[in-house]
Order: structure tokens, then C-alpha cells, then sequence
């Protein structure tokens, strides 16, 4: 659970970068090596389409993904 929720909270930070709110993989793999998670690409991915799959995530393109708007002020 720690994981997915630091994997959200960069996601939200890196929406703000791109004009279409989505993320890259590789961006997000980049950001949270800066923090110092060193997690490899394919574990990224798998956590990715766990959020994805509980309706969290939306995949715009196969490395590509955005958060879902919430309905929470």
C-alpha cells in the first residue's frame, strides 16, 4: 500500500509538468530514483496497471498514464 501511494503522490507532482496531466513511465521511474527508490521499470509498470485496474489510473498509451479526477473537492 506504501507503494502505490508513493507512486500516486509523484504522479501528482509530475501532472503539473506536461500540458495533458499524463506521466511516462520513464519520468515517473526518474522521479522516484531522485527520491531513492530504485525500482525497476517493470515493477513501476506492474503497480501502474494494479492502479489502473482499481479505476485510480487511466492508460492513455502503453508508457503513458494520467490520474482520474476525483470527485473530492
Amino acid at each position: 500500500m506504501h507503494s502505490k501511494v508513493l507512486i500516486l503522490g509523484t504522479m501528482h507532482h509530475l501532472q503539473g509538468q506536461r500540458p495533458d496531466s499524463s506521466v511516462l513511465v520513464g519520468d515517473l521511474q526518474d522521479a522516484l530514483y531522485k527520491r531513492g527508490i530504485t525500482w525497476g521499470r517493470g515493477t513501476i509498470q506492474a503497480y501502474l496497471r494494479e492502479l489502473a485496474n482499481e479505476g485510480v489510473l487511466e492508460r492513455l498509451e502503453l508508457n503513458v498514464y494520467r490520474l482520474k479526477p476525483t470527485d473530492k473537492p
